[in-house]
């Protein structure tokens, strides 16, 4: 076998992968594309929600300070950050979504609302790479009256403040 810059092709081939993978995973750090506070979990989202419909932001030491849910969507999230937002987003969803189904004037329709209108907000400055969480969310709102007041009362301010 050929040796590639005095290394066996297992030591070069090893050696290169190890570099894809360190390159890739940006060598273990977070992007610093996406602020912090949009890693903070499910519970935040929901937590930051119970102010809609009125300013809603992701804090991480749980103040009135912090992001809100559209800053999250940035273009250059690397696909840790995607997963881990896409996963609390996601979360947060479902459990509003299963009481505003029953409940369609609740404070819960309302915060599912402003967060699918900011949501839509966030996508829309981004190219395309928050499409699939839109997609999963507008899954969860298949099951809720989109027509409730509650729900457009909420929507409406995501577009607006989201």
């Amino acid at each position: 076998m050929q040796r590639i810059g005095g290394r066996g092709p297992f030591k070069a081939c090893l050696g290169a992968g190890v570099a894809l993978l360190a390159l890739a995973a940006g060598c273990g750090e977070r992007s610093a594309n996406l602020p912090p506070a949009c890693r903070q979990g499910q519970r935040a989202v929901t937590g930051a929600l119970a102010s809609a419909p009125g300013r809603v932001r992701i804090d991480t030491r749980g103040g009135t300070g912090g992001v809100s849910i559209s800053s999250c969507m940035t273009d250059g999230a690397d696909a840790a950050d995607l997963q881990e937002l896409g996963a609390a987003i996601n979360g947060a969803a479902a459990g509003l979504a299963e009481v505003a189904a029953e409940r369609p004037d609740s404070a819960q329709a309302v915060q599912l609302g402003y967060l699918a209108g900011a949501l839509k907000r966030g996508s829309e400055q981004t190219q395309g790479l928050h499409s699939e969480l839109v997609r999963r969310v507008d899954q969860e709102l298949v099951r809720v009256d989109r027509t409730s007041a509650a729900f457009q009362r909420g929507e409406r301010a995501g577009r607006q403040l989201g």
